[in-house]
């Protein structure tokens, strides 16, 4: 073969080569960039429409009466303790709140008692545009009545709580109008806040409006509440000592309560004459007023007869 025709050879095969390989050559397309997995995130809580928190026994109990129950997601550890509560967080004690739990609920509506605090706490959940309503003290019968009002106002639900108002007055009025102790026995009011700091109700506070009500004397003749010495039990001398159940818990029961020093030589003890009801029925001034009033007078009437 000649030397031409092996080089035209050679031209036919690179030129197929060139054909086959260079020209299909396509520049590389990037792929559209898939967007990225957005990161898990939890559940968020649905805030808004209808969610309420309570802060406060009588606060809690009052919503509940008003229908509230099925809205409610938190209250503090004094209200846990009332039937219909158990599906709520338990937001700590009253006085005492720490401001994440609460909001972390994302409430439409926080209802507070005016013992609830800290302060600082209350003014958090505002900044955080959370609406909270707080109640005013209740010392007697009318601020009781007010209180179911200012709550129904804030749950938009006024009827119920003019039916509320009603059924408590005529609740009250049947306790006045039954019989009552045929004296007028000398009554204390304590409660512990634990086992080595014990408190009475003087003038002027919730529990002594009770006692007015009940036709019986209040046995500590200071105003407020204060903390109870041993000088002050002998002076007062008590007839009858009145107790929330979940002090006595605190102070190891009946006979607990009755070494406390000062009271063992009161006639009250000496009688063993001791009512104990639950706390929020003393001093909640709550849906359940009439009934606590009536319960406390047919006691003492049936004390009367062993009172010193």
């Amino acid at each position: 073969m000649s030397r031409t025709l092996l080089l035209l050879l050679l031209f036919v095969v690179l030129l197929v080569a060139w054909l086959a390989f260079g020209w299909s050559r396509r520049d590389p397309v990037e792929a559209p960039a898939l967007p990225a997995a957005a990161a898990p995130t939890a559940p968020r809580a649905q805030g808004g429409e209808g969610r309420l928190v309570t802060l406060g026994s009588a606060a809690t109990e009052i919503a509940l009466a008003l229908g509230a129950g099925g809205r409610l997601v938190g209250c503090d550890s004094g209200a846990r303790q009332l039937p219909g509560t158990e599906a709520c967080a338990d937001l700590g004690y009253l006085r005492t709140l720490p401001a994440e739990p609460l909001a972390a609920l994302e409430p439409a509506l926080v209802v507070a008692d005016a013992a609830a605090g800290p302060p600082g706490t209350l003014a958090q959940w505002r900044s955080l545009g959370l609406e909270v309503v707080v109640l005013a003290p209740v010392q007697d019968v009318t601020g009781a009545l007010r209180r179911v009002e200012t709550i129904a106002a804030a749950l938009d639900v006024p009827e119920r709580g003019g039916r509320l108002v009603a059924a408590m007055q005529a609740d009250i009025e049947a306790a006045a109008a039954q019989p009552g102790p045929a004296s007028t026995p000398r009554v204390m009011v304590l409660y512990a806040r634990s086992a080595k700091a014990l408190h009475v109700a003087g003038r002027g506070t919730p529990a002594d409006a009770l006692l007015q009500l009940a036709g019986v004397s209040n046995a500590v003749a200071v105003d407020g509440d204060l903390a109870l010495t041993a000088e002050a039990a002998l002076l007062a001398a008590p007839q009858v000592l009145l107790v929330p159940q979940e002090s006595l818990g605190l102070l190891g029961g009946l006979e607990g309560l009755l070494k406390q020093p000062g009271l063992h030589d009161t006639p009250a003890a000496q009688a063993r004459a001791v009512l104990v009801f639950p706390q929020h029925a003393l001093f909640g001034f709550g849906p359940r007023l009439g009934a606590t009033l009536m319960s406390l007078r047919a006691q003492l009437a049936a004390l009367a007869g062993d009172l010193p």
